[in-house]
This record gives structure tokens, sequence and C-alpha cells, in this order.
């Protein structure tokens, strides 16, 4: 039909696809040639027919030429799309797995649990009764501390109690203040056991059993800023956390990680697990970061509990050797130095020994490598410190590798005299 400035020409799908034919046929399946016109007609063509819009001015030769080359551009564009069409057939086909994918994703559902909307709220409550606040003759709240015997035994952190200086005294969640006695505080887990001597018995504490998860739902209660009973609840967000370095702490022991705000004046308070169980004495944060909150393992309080009731202090091994963790940069170049340097890639490597030590005792020399202590594999130093726990007087078998060939010491650790 002709316009003011040109003429438009109209193509159907099915004469684009006959002209294009000739061209197509020598690259595609004769198949794929004979659906065209219907693929067009689907695909392609939402309306019978595609316009070609030729310039007025244009020689009719040209004008030809140029609806030609119109009629194949659209008979090729309907094989790239039957092609593609096909393509994805037969690819889908051969990949049932996606084709499946919503169904897969539907069917995976993480298991449906009811969510009591009080749980926080009555967990908090019932433990509430058994956190107290730590104080000196000021009775200022100087941290938190909580009942871990019916009997009036109390545990807080040992930095809490390291500040007072006189008389420690503890008030319960009923408003009652009571004078407490330091039984015995530890710096290398930075724990404290307070005694009190209550008229009747306290509301305790269970301890949990120490299995914890990286996601689980915690509540830690304390006295931040001297505002009691304050409830914060996180996720453990990580387990067997070891702070150890520029810090007075032992390597044995265990920290969980936690974004339960950890505020100053909630040391010493207790991490409950939705059983209401303690997993955790609360410690403090890291400078500089939110939500990076650290408690004491109750897998560490267990140890560390008996020995200040019973001494007062912890007994750590001794055991008076140097050591080094090898890694495969510190193997090689041991094995290059010395040819017959045992052959690992992992372990524990003696770099001295002291004299009249258990360890010398033991027969240790410089150079063994420790791979195993009571038939536990040790690797790191933290499984080092791990199989040792809190052995002291007991004899332990220690297998280590001295010129590629295996023997068994016995080493009986001595208590470390100061801590």
């Amino acid at each position: 039909q002709r316009r003011d400035m040109g003429i438009e020409y109209r193509v159907s799908s099915r004469t684009a696809v006959m002209l294009a034919s000739p061209f197509l046929s020598r690259l595609c399946r004769p198949s794929v040639v004979s659906a065209m016109g219907a693929a067009c007609k689907a695909s392609l063509c939402r309306s019978s027919m595609r316009s070609i819009h030729i310039p007025r001015s244009m020689p009719r030769h040209r004008s030809w030429s140029l609806l030609f080359g119109g009629a194949v551009a659209t008979g090729v564009a309907a094989w790239a799309s039957v092609a593609y069409a096909n393509d994805m057939q037969e690819e889908t086909s051969t990949l049932p797995a996606l084709r499946l994918l919503p169904t897969a994703l539907a069917t995976s559902k993480l298991p449906s649990r009811p969510f009591d909307t009080n749980l926080i709220a009555d967990i908090a409550e019932k433990a509430m009764d058994s956190v107290v606040t730590v104080s000196d003759a000021s009775l200022r709240g100087l941290g938190t501390g909580f009942i871990i015997d019916d009997a009036g035994v109390i545990l807080t952190n040992h930095h809490v109690v390291n500040h007072i200086h006189g008389k420690i005294f503890v008030k319960l969640s009923d408003g009652t203040t009571m004078q407490g006695t330091l039984v015995g505080s530890d710096p290398g887990s930075d724990l404290a056991v307070i005694r009190v001597q209550p008229k009747s018995k306290l509301t305790a504490l269970p301890l949990g059993s120490g299995k914890v998860r990286v996601g689980d739902w915690v509540i830690s209660i304390g006295h931040p800023f001297t505002l009691t009973n304050s409830v914060s609840v996180g996720i453990i967000g990580g387990v067997s956390r070891r702070l150890t370095e520029n810090t007075p702490f032992h390597p044995s022991t265990d920290f969980l990680q936690t974004d339960a705000a950890m505020n100053p004046g909630v040391s010493g308070g207790p991490l409950i697990n939705t059983n209401g169980e303690v997993v955790g004495v609360c410690f403090g944060k890291a400078l500089l970061a939110d939500g990076v909150g650290f408690a004491v393992s109750v897998h560490t309080v267990k140890q560390v509990v008996p020995q200040l009731l019973q001494h007062g202090r912890v007994l750590r091994p001794y055991v008076g050797m140097s050591i080094v963790y090898i890694t495969p940069q510190i193997a090689a170049e041991e094995k290059r130095l010395n040819k017959d340097f045992p052959n690992v890639d992992s372990g524990i490597l003696v770099t001295k020994v002291s004299w009249s030590t258990p360890a010398s005792k033991a027969g240790f020399k410089a150079g063994d490598v420790v791979t195993s202590i009571n038939g536990e594999p040790v690797k790191t130093i933290s499984e080092l410190h791990a199989a040792l726990g809190f052995k002291v007087n007991e004899s332990l078998t220690v297998e280590v590798k001295r010129n590629n060939e295996s023997i068994q010491l016995k080493l009986v650790p001595e208590p470390l005299k100061s801590t």
C-alpha cells in the first residue's frame, strides 16, 4: 500500500519461509524446514504478516532485492527459533533433574516445628531466680553470677572477683544480699567459684551436656550497666574457639561464640539453651566488633569447677618441653636439613626438652614428633592440650616418630606450679 514517504510491502510468513527454504535446506534437517511455516506462525508472527518498509525513491530493482532479503531474514529468524526450541527440548530431555527442580524443592522442605512464642520468656523467667549480682562492699554491681548448687555455690568470672578488693557480696533475685567467700579462681579459664550460706535452699541452674551446634538459639541473662535481669537472645556463631593470643587464657579453655549481647556487667552470667540448661558462662565481646561475643563453654566449666571446689585452683599438667606445630613447609625444611627426619607432614615437633622434667624423665628428645596420646591422634597444638586435658600424676602413653621409627614413651605430667 502506498504511503506519503514510501511503499510498504507485506509478506506472509509462509512466503518468507518459501523464499528462504533453498538457503536453509543446506543448513538444517528437512524436518526443520517443513515445520517452519507453522513455527513462524506460532512463535514469531503474532499477526499473519510482517512489514518491510521501502523508501519511495528507491529504484524498483533495489526494492525487490530488499524485499527478497527481508523475506530471507524472516525465514532465517524462523529457522533460528525452531532450532533453538529443538535444542532446548533435547537439552532438557537429558537433564530430567532440571525439569523436576520445582517439585524437588517443594518436597525437600525442612520439617516444620511448632514454635512456642512464650518459650524465651518462660526460660528467662525461670532462670532469673538463679542469677545473682556480684559486688564489693559498696554494693555496686560489678558483674553477674549464677547458682550451680542449691547449697549456695555460685559461678562467675575470674575477672569479676579479681576487681574486688575486700569483701564479696552477692545479691539474689529477691533482693536478699549475703556476704560470699571466694572458694577458688582460675585466670586460665576466667572462672571463679563463690560460696554463700543461705538460710534455705536456693534455685540452681542445670549444666548442659556440652553438645552445642552452630546456629543453636541461646539466651544470656545479666546485669549490664546495673540494669538488673536483662535478657538477650542470639545464636551460637562458633564453637571450640581458642582465645590465647595476648590473653592469660590457657590453650585448653574452650569458648563459644555468640551474637547475644555481652555488655559490661553481663560477665559471669549464664548462657542458656532452649532447654533451660547452661551451655556457657558469659565472658565478654570482641573489641571493635558488634555481635561477636564469647562465653566459656560448659565443657570447660565441668573440668575446672570440681578442681576449684577441691583445691581452690586448677591443677594443669606440666610436661617440660618446647613444641611447634608441623606444617608441610616446616616438614619439607626439616627433611632438607636432616635426612633422618621422620616422613610426616603433620604432628607436634619437640624442639627442646628441659632437664629434670616429666618429658626428660620419659625419654623425649629434640626432633621427636608426637603423633598420638593414649591412642588419640595429635596433629595440632589444640589437640595436644585436649589430649593432655587436666591429667596430673597420671601415666600417659605417647607415640612419637624418631628417625622414621615409631616408639612409645610413658609420660607422667606433674602439676603446674603456677597458672
